[in-house]
């Protein structure tokens, strides 16, 4: 069954998207990736104005916007300088936060 979830974005869900697909590309062995990591790649590969930098920087970093992501925390979770996925579980419940794409 599927729990009820909070209204989100539109920038929220494609952000989401993006987290997954960066943690399944990077790190498919432990879905476990590096904040400064992550960062660094956005940073330097991606356009500043694309709509995933504009979203990470509206909360001022990336630990930031998963904190306060109504949709990305119940997704992923912050681990020291980490993010990782919740429990399966828990990500399982949340089929309707996802983009079709990604699920």
């Amino acid at each position: 069954m599927v729990e009820s979830t909070p209204s989100i974005s539109s920038g929220e869900r494609a952000f989401i998207s993006f987290l997954i697909n960066w943690q399944v590309d990077t790190n498919p062995g432990d879905l476990i990736t590096n904040l400064a990591a992550l960062g660094k790649y956005m940073t330097d590969k991606l356009p500043p104005k694309c709509a995933e930098n504009l979203y990470r920087k509206q909360d001022g970093n990336l630990k930031g916007c998963v904190l306060a992501g109504k949709g990305i925390k119940r997704i992923f979770q912050i681990d020291g300088s980490s993010v990782k996925f919740q429990k399966h579980d828990s990500i399982m419940k949340c089929e309707n936060i996802l983009e079709p794409a990604a699920f």
